[in-house]
């Protein structure tokens, strides 16, 4: 036999044999299993090149074995004959590699923003910063290579939905951490790099959201028009809880929270030297000195950008702990002044 007869002779084979485990739900759950320990082993290596803890593997191959299972349900794999099997094997595949990509990108973020913001070795820079090669050329070159193939469009949008999205979060991380880096080594943007974050975070946000939509939408087509089942059901079902009206619901608290604690620290007296004098002219907050501040109702004194960012997380003072959700926020008396901080 020549070389092309081995090589046609052991795809056959391997054809054959996943056709023969896609084809009941058993033959998929032991397939399950073999995707789950390639998932472990791949997800192993790319922490160990990263940096990463082996508690921030966690259960994903686990996870990825559930999924499997899932797509395969949801999809009715095992009820379809000839090559649409193995080629709906390859979609499943695919979609599950792109998924365990979106976990490598927020375990490869955590890492990159930490150094953004600590002190670290060059190493502890650069290794988490490796995986981010593949999220901007996988993407983009199996993507544009699928749309040369006849895939159901669904399964093209999808896909290409699904990655447009993991681009998004790399794109994201990737500028807050040079804008991090930016502002920790430089003098400009010293004032102004909390609202840069802010507004850059909402429209990365913004666009994450819009790519859930459609994802749902697309989900909703193939339910009504292609496959239903109460698998894609629930699963529909879930990711408009998951990933649209939860995060919906936090993007609106968070955009509120922080439009109210701007007009409540406007609203705010300004602190007087003597108050200054008082807490020997030092932010309790950020440690750095005060030359001009303001002053809550428990007479305490802060910086007032500190205190704005303070309270676009949680209404309370930071050092007494009172509530300051009142619209009233300033001492009840001007003769009231600040305690020294001990």
């Amino acid at each position: 036999m020549s070389q092309d007869d081995i090589f046609n002779t052991l795809t056959m084979l391997v054809k054959e044999v996943l056709f023969a485990m896609c084809g009941t739900i058993l033959c998929i759950m032991g397939l399950a299993s073999m995707v789950s320990i390639i998932s472990g082993l791949g997800l192993r290596f790319v922490f160990g090149i990263m940096g990463a803890h082996d508690d921030e593997e966690g259960i994903q191959p686990a996870v990825s074995g559930f999924l499997f299972v899932l797509l395969a349900m949801q999809t009715g794999i095992t009820s379809i004959t000839g090559s649409n099997r193995l080629m709906l094997l390859f979609q499943n595949c695919v979609l599950l590699f792109v998924a365990n990509q979106h976990v490598v990108q927020t375990v490869a973020a955590n890492l990159v923003l930490r150094a953004s913001t600590e002190e670290v070795a060059v190493a502890n820079h650069v290794r988490p910063m490796l995986p981010y090669l593949v999220f901007f050329t996988f993407p983009f070159t199996v993507v544009a290579s699928l749309w040369h193939y006849p895939f159901r469009m669904s399964w093209l949008l999808a896909i290409s939905a699904f990655s447009l999205e993991l681009m998004i979060k790399s794109t994201t991380t990737l500028s807050i951490y040079m804008i991090n880096m930016f502002h920790t080594h430089t003098n400009y943007l010293q004032e102004n790099v909390e609202d840069i974050l802010f507004y850059f975070k909402a429209v990365c946000g913004c666009l994450e959201f819009a790519c859930g939509i459609f994802l749902l939408l697309n989900g909703a087509y193939i339910f009504f028009f292609e496959s239903g089942g109460i698998i894609r059901l629930v699963m529909m079902i879930i990711h408009f809880y998951c990933n649209i009206y939860q995060t919906a619901l936090k993007g609106w608290s968070t955009y509120k929270l922080r439009q109210s604690a701007w007009e409540k620290v406007n609203k705010l007296q300004p602190a007087s030297q003597e108050q200054l004098d008082e807490n020997d002219d030092i932010c309790p907050i950020c440690y750095q000195e005060m030359t001009e501040a303001v002053v809550v109702k428990c007479s305490h004194v802060f910086h007032k950008a500190c205190l704005q960012k303070w309270l676009s997380i949680q209404e309370k003072c930071p050092l007494c702990h009172m509530d300051l959700t009142e619209d009233n926020l300033s001492p009840q008396s001007n003769n009231n002044i600040a305690q020294p901080i001990r």
